[in-house]
Order: C-alpha cells, then sequence, then structure tokens
C-alpha cells in the first residue's frame, strides 16, 4: 500500500521502528503529514511554532503564525496517539518579551490539549518555566549551544528535562558520550540531534539563519544601501555562505545519515532524532522521513539536509551509495584536525560531484 506524497509522487507506508531512536517531527501547517508519520510507530513527539498573537519562534522568513485552532487540534490527535507535542519558545532573546502572554499561551494549550514540553533557547527562561509548568518538560534549542559536558550539567541543573545539542558536536563520539552519561543523576534527561543542519562546519552565522527577519529589518534601518556590504554578504536566511570548495567541505557538514541512526543507538549517544524544517512541504518531508524511517537512502544524500536549488537541482551531489562502509565509526572520532587528514577529501573525491559554476 502507498500513500500519495503530491505533485505526481507517491511514497511507501512509514517503516515500523527500527531501534530505539525515535523522531521528532515538523509539523508545516499538513495535519496530513503527522497522521501518516505516525503509522511508523516511530514518532515521539511533533514540534511547532506558536500561533497569531502568541509566537514566540525564531523568526522565519515568511513563515505565518499558526491558527489556534488547528495547533489545539494537532495537539489533540497526538495526545491520542501517545505522541508529544513540543512548543516552540525558541526566540532569542526572549526574557524581556511578554511573559506572561507567554505563559498564558502555555498554560491555555496545557489546558486544552495537553501540551507536554516546551523549547527554549533562553536560559533565563528556564526556571520560570519549571516553577510554573512543573508538569511540562523543557527542551533546550539548539541556539542554546549546549556542546559540552560542561554546559549539558549546567542545562540539567537548571531544570532543562531534554538537550537539543549543538550540531556541531554531532560527531564527537567522547562528548555525545559524556552527555549521556548525565542520565544517572538527571533519570528524566533524554538527549536529542539534528543531523540535517544546512551549514557547514563551524560557519560563524549557523545561529543567524533564524534571526534574518528580525536582523534584516534592523540592518536596513542602520545602512539602507550599504548593510550587505557591510557584512560581506555573508547572511541569508535560506543557506548557509560559509567559504566551501563543493568538496571536503560537504562531507564535513555535521549531518548524520539515515544509515549512521544505528551507531549512535548501539552506543547509546542519543535517544531522539529531530527532522527539520517546518517551512518545507510535505512532499520533501515525506522524502525525508522515508529515508530516516527506513534507515536508508539510495539518492543525493544532499536534498535530505537542504532543499537549496544546487541540490535541489543535482549541481552539487552525493550518491549515498558511494559512502565508504565505516564512515561514521571514522568521523566519529575525528578530532577537526582536517591539515592533517585527508579522509574527507578521499570520501567527496568518491562520491560528490559539482557542476561547473556551482560554488
Amino acid at each position: 500500500m502507498r500513500l500519495d506524497g503530491g505533485v505526481g509522487r507517491t511514497y511507501p507506508l512509514p517503516v515500523q521502528g527500527h531501534g530505539r531512536i525515535l523522531f521528532s517531527i515538523p509539523y508545516n501547517g499538513d495535519l496530513g503529514l503527522v497522521r501518516w508519520a505516525s503509522l511508523s510507530g516511530q514518532v515521539c513527539e511533533v514540534y511547532f511554532g506558536g500561533w497569531q498573537g502568541c509566537d514566540f519562534s525564531s523568526a522565519y522568513v515568511g513563515l505565518e503564525p499558526l491558527r489556534y485552532a488547528e495547533v489545539a487540534a494537532l495537539a489533540r490527535f497526538c495526545r491520542g496517539q501517545g505522541i508529544g507535542t513540543n512548543l516552540l519558545l525558541n526566540k532569542n532573546p526572549l526574557f524581556f518579551d511578554d511573559i506572561r502572554r507567554i505563559f498564558e499561551g502555555v498554560r491555555r494549550l496545557s489546558r486544552d490539549a495537553g501540551l507536554t514540553c516546551v523549547t527554549v533557547s533562553d536560559p533565563a527562561l528556564v526556571p520560570l518555566l519549571r516553577k510554573e509548568f512543573p508538569a511540562i518538560a523543557v527542551q533546550s534549542s539548539i541556539y542554546m549551544g549546549v556542546n559540552s559536558l560542561v554546559k549539558a550539567r549546567a542545562a540539567a541543573r537548571l531544570g532543562v528535562t531534554s538537550l537539543c545539542v549543538d550540531p556541531e558536536i554531532n560527531r564527537d563520539f567522547a562528548a555525545l558520550k559524556d552527555i549521556a552519561g548525565l542520565k544517572a543523576a538527571f533519570p528524566r534527561l533524554r538527549v536529542k540531534l539534528l543531523g540535517v543542519l544546512r551549514c557547514y562546519q563551524g560557519c560563524p552565522y549557523a545561529w543567524r539563519h533564524a534571526d534574518w527577519g528580525v536582523l534584516r529589518g534592523v540592518l536596513e534601518a542602520w545602512s539602507p544601501r550599504g548593510w550587505r556590504e557591510t557584512l560581506g554578504g555573508r547572511l541569508d536566511h535560506d543557506r548557509c555562505l560559509f567559504e566551501s570548495d563543493r568538496g571536503a567541505d560537504e562531507i564535513r557538514r555535521p549531518f548524520i545519515r539515515p544509515e549512521d541512526l544505528g551507531y549512535y543507538e548501539r552506543h547509546g549517544l542519543a535517544d531522539v532524532f529531530k527532522v527539520a524544517y517546518r517551512e518545507d512541504s510535505s512532499e520533501r518531508l515525506k522524502g525525508v522521513l522515508t529515508a530516516y524511517f527506513d534507515r536508508r537512502f539510495d539518492g543525493n544524500l544532499f536534498t535530505l539536509f537542504s532543499d537549496e536549488e544546487v541540490y535541489a537541482k543535482g549541481l552539487v551531489s552525493c550518491d549515498n551509495r558511494l559512502i565508504p562502509k565505516g564512515f561514521v565509526s571514522r568521523v566519529m572520532r575525528c578530532k577537526g584536525r582536517c591539515e592533517s587528514c585527508d579522509y574527507c577529501a578521499s570520501v567527496a573525491k568518491r562520491c560528490v560531484r559539482a557542476a561547473p559554476g556551482s560554488s
């Protein structure tokens, strides 16, 4: 049996669960997509932005706030399926916004439909939320920058019960193992990974893309004609503009392949894998979710991480079938000493293709 994926495409019914890592998926306004994904038995949570008048999520350009009625309907469906609901409060900073209005929104959705979690990037809000809503889990956003045992322990002590760690440590076995070890002291703690980041490794603008709508207005008011030149053209909403040779840098991006999830499961490095992005179409998200549910993908790997034109049209491609066996175990032990290691370059030479002029 197959389900219609839109625009003439079809997708198989989601594969039933493989291992213990479950998935946090985005709500893009399509409840049908959530229903479809729930059939896999692999979805533990759906995350979403706020509604009109109560949207404190990061400012995506062109992404309109949801209607409260549809958010409540989504949350009620998830509650009926035993799936958690995660309201994004990841605007940063948030402490100086209308805290009372934030709390009223959390209380309303919790009362009407059983909200189970909120995601925050501003640590100043964590103790307030824990005190006001002790039954609701608090998750750290990737924007909080939890990238070490020290930061993870500090966040847990503050009251964070779910750590969405900085993707920069997706390939740092020691750091992830240390963070997972915190569960002995904090039994409720869960570790979540985002493995579909659009940015390159070490991109200094990684956490600014989501704030583009706010920053652009400020910059245009400050310097209507010269702000792009001032920034050196290094700020954009949709894509990483970090310098890249479209080769080794593509492989160094801290992505997590569908085939590599088993490695994280076997070593107990994560509980949940987060799929992005909530502004993507249902057609695209079904394709991405199918790959991760199945733990396998035979196409252009880069299309799972970004719908930027150079990837979507195959101007830059990576044949996932040519990624060498043992890739994940090798990069997980990497110390970032690229000047003395040519592994990523050798992998890129084997499986990455870039059309002329695509850089």
